[in-house]
C-alpha cells in the first residue's frame, strides 16, 4: 500500500479565490467573432462599390494581352504651360512654362522632356536655383531645327542641337533685360521669332525696352526703334504690359516673304518689309485692334488675332481688318 501523500495547506488558499481562466478565453473568442464580421462586411459584395479596383497588370513589364506598360509617373517643375513653337517641318516642338524652363517633346520617349538642366545649361548659370525660373519665351527656327533660342532669367540662349546645349552667345549689352515668365501677360505672345529662311536672324520683344533685333544668331543686338514701347496697363511700378509680339508672314503657297508683323500693345499693329530691320505702321482701312494676346497666319496667308481687352476676334487681309465678333455676331 502506497504511503498518503500529505498536501501542504497555505494560508493564501483560504483568503483568495480560484482564478478561472474561461473568462479571458471568452473574450479572446468574442473579439475573433467581432473582427471575422468586420472582414466579411468590408470584403463582401456590399463593399464592392467603395474598395480600389483590383490591378488589370501585376506585372513590371508588358504582358502578350496588354499594351500597357507601368511605370512611376513623371513629376516635373510644374506650373502652366504658356506657350508653344515648332519648326516648319514639324520635326522639333517646344513649350514654355511660367515658372519653371521649357520643354521639348521626346517622340522616341513619348514624353516631354525638360530643357533646363545642370547638364545642358552654361556653367554660369549652374548654381543652386540658378535656373529656377520660367521661360519668357522660347523658339525653333522654321528652317533648322536643330537650332532653338530661348529668353530666360533676361537672357537669351541659343541651342544648336535641339536643345542638349545651351550657349549664351552675347553675354553683355543689353543683358540682362527685364520680364517676367510669370506675370499676368505670359499666356501673351509670341515675344520671338527668327526668320523663316535665315535661322541667325531672330527677333526679342520685351515688355520695358521694346524691340531687339540679331543678325548673328545672338551674338550682337541692336534696337529697333521703328517700333514703340508697349503702353503701361496700370501705374503700378515697372512695365505692367506684355513685351512686343511678333509674326513672320505666312502667304498662300507657303512660300516665306520676310514680312514681319509686330504689335505694341496700345499702339497697335507694325509691318517691316525686310525682315525686321525697319518698321511702319500696318496700312489698314478702318477700324483696328490696338492691343492682342495672340495670333497667326492661316494657310491662305490671312492672319487672325485675339483681343483680349474687348473680347474680341480680328482678321487682316488685304489691307483691312475685320471685327468677327461682331460681323458675325459671336459670343466670346
Amino acid at each position: 500500500m502506497e504511503p498518503h501523500v500529505r498536501r501542504t495547506v497555505r494560508y493564501e488558499d483560504f483568503v483568495q479565490p480560484r482564478r478561472r481562466r474561461w473568462p479571458w478565453i471568452l473574450g479572446v473568442v468574442m473579439l475573433l467573432a467581432l473582427a471575422a464580421g468586420i472582414a466579411a462586411f468590408w470584403f463582401g459584395g456590399d463593399h464592392q462599390a467603395h474598395a480600389a479596383p483590383r490591378a488589370l497588370s501585376q506585372a513590371g513589364g508588358p504582358v502578350a494581352s496588354e499594351a500597357y506598360q507601368w511605370k512611376h509617373v513623371a513629376i516635373g517643375g510644374g506650373g502652366m504651360i504658356s506657350g508653344l513653337s515648332s519648326d516648319a517641318s514639324g520635326k522639333t516642338f517646344v513649350a514654355r512654362t511660367d515658372v519653371y524652363g521649357a520643354y521639348i517633346w521626346d517622340a522616341s520617349a513619348n514624353r516631354w522632356s525638360q530643357l533646363v538642366t545642370a547638364a545642358s545649361m552654361p556653367d554660369s548659370i549652374r548654381t543652386q536655383n540658378g535656373a529656377a525660373a520660367g521661360a519668357y519665351e522660347i523658339v525653333v527656327a522654321p528652317s533648322r531645327a536643330q537650332r532653338i533660342y530661348m529668353a530666360l532669367q533676361g537672357r537669351v540662349y541659343r541651342s544648336d542641337d535641339t536643345g542638349r546645349h545651351w550657349v549664351q552667345p552675347n553675354a553683355g549689352n543689353p543683358f540682362p533685360m527685364v520680364w517676367d515668365a510669370n506675370s499676368e501677360f505670359r499666356l501673351h505672345g509670341p515675344f520671338m521669332a527668327v526668320d523663316p529662311t535665315n535661322p541667325d536672324i531672330v527677333l526679342l520683344g520685351t515688355p520695358a525696352t521694346g524691340l531687339w533685333r540679331s543678325t548673328d544668331g545672338g551674338a550682337r543686338w541692336t534696337h529697333v526703334g521703328s517700333v514703340p514701347v508697349s503702353k503701361d496697363r496700370k501705374p503700378d511700378a515697372g512695365a505692367q504690359t506684355p513685351g512686343t509680339m511678333l509674326w513672320f508672314e505666312r502667304p498662300a503657297g507657303g512660300k516665306p516673304t520676310g514680312r514681319l508683323f509686330a504689335l505694341a500693345s496700345g499702339a497697335g499693329m507694325f509691318v517691316s518689309n525686310d525682315a525686321g530691320a525697319t518698321f511702319r505702321p500696318l496700312p489698314a482701312v478702318g477700324v483696328q485692334p490696338m492691343t492682342l494676346q495672340r495670333g497667326t497666319f492661316d494657310r491662305r496667308g490671312t492672319f487672325f488675332g485675339v483681343d483680349d481687352l474687348t473680347k474680341s476676334i480680328w482678321s487682316y487681309r488685304d489691307g483691312r481688318w475685320r471685327d468677327l465678333t461682331a460681323d458675325l455676331g459671336l459670343t466670346v
